[in-house]
């Protein structure tokens, strides 16, 4: 598949092969191969603990994949958990994945502007302090809390996107 054929596919109906190549690439051996073939096909945001985060050309998407196969689970193993048993008063501050796949390897949710990728302003203190609130009421807490794990949904609506590290009490 060449990079015209991907990058027409991404931008209509969204096929997600490219997704699944990438993905089962680090699953079955993480090596430089598998970065760079996400390289040539999706543009580089960040890297995370045990996994790396692309934009998804032409539309408001990121994917996020996991390249550690012996983390268990992964951090996207645990955002997937997360979304399906979110608290009805948390779901506005964390965004829904959009889709992934079976294994895992790979999740896309909505892109955000965050402070170290966008310049803009970090979340304001007391916008963090009523989302620990809504945590607290909840019973759940999040380990990872900082003004670099929120950004801006299209709505420009603070949500906390990497919340791997959230749990119920």
């Amino acid at each position: 598949m060449n990079q015209e054929t991907i990058l027409n596919s991404l931008s209509g109906n969204m096929d997600t092969k490219i997704f699944d190549e990438i993905g089962n690439c680090f699953y079955e051996e993480p090596r430089v191969e598998c970065k760079d073939l996400a390289d040539r096909n999706l543009e580089y945001v960040d890297r995370g603990q045990n996994r790396l985060v692309y934009d998804v050309p032409g539309k408001n998407q990121i994917v996020k994949f996991a390249i550690d196969p012996n983390a268990n689970p992964s951090s996207n193993d645990m955002e997937i958990l997360i979304d399906e048993k979110i608290p009805p008063n948390l779901r506005g501050w964390i965004p829904n994945i959009e889709d992934h796949d079976e294994r895992n390897t790979w999740l896309t949710m909505e892109k955000f502007k965050t402070p170290r990728q966008d310049g803009i302003e970090r979340i304001p203190w007391d916008d963090e302090k009523e989302f620990k609130k809504d945590l607290e009421e909840s019973g759940w807490r999040c380990s990872d809390i900082r003004p670099s794990n929120f950004g801006k949904d299209k709505d420009g609506q603070w949500k906390f996107f990497d919340f791997p590290g959230c749990r119920s009490l």
